[in-house]
């Protein structure tokens, strides 16, 4: 729960300090601050049901992983690149 993330985030930073938890507060904030988002897209665009889960997240804040090519589904695509056009206009 959220409570429960800010409570062990607390206890983190009084014992190992400020700069510890900074990335880890990040990944919270990206994750809370993606519902917002995806919640305004799916109104602006009057999408009632979706089964996708859409996370926007800041590069800095996550662990790197090497890149893997993908193909995306065309289907997928067509709505990957509407939601980014959404996005950058924010």
């Amino acid at each position: 729960s959220n409570d429960a993330e800010k409570y062990v985030l607390v206890v983190l930073k009084r014992e190992c300090g400020e700069e510890f938890t900074q990335k880890i507060e990040g990944m919270i904030h990206d994750i809370s601050s993606s519902q917002i988002i995806i919640e305004e897209y799916l109104r602006n665009q009057k999408i009632k049901n979706t089964e996708s889960e859409i996370k926007v997240l800041t590069q800095g804040n996550w662990p790197v992983q090497s890149r893997v090519q993908i193909k995306i589904p065309e289907p997928l695509n067509f709505h990957l690149n509407k939601f980014s056009e959404y996005y950058k206009m924010k």
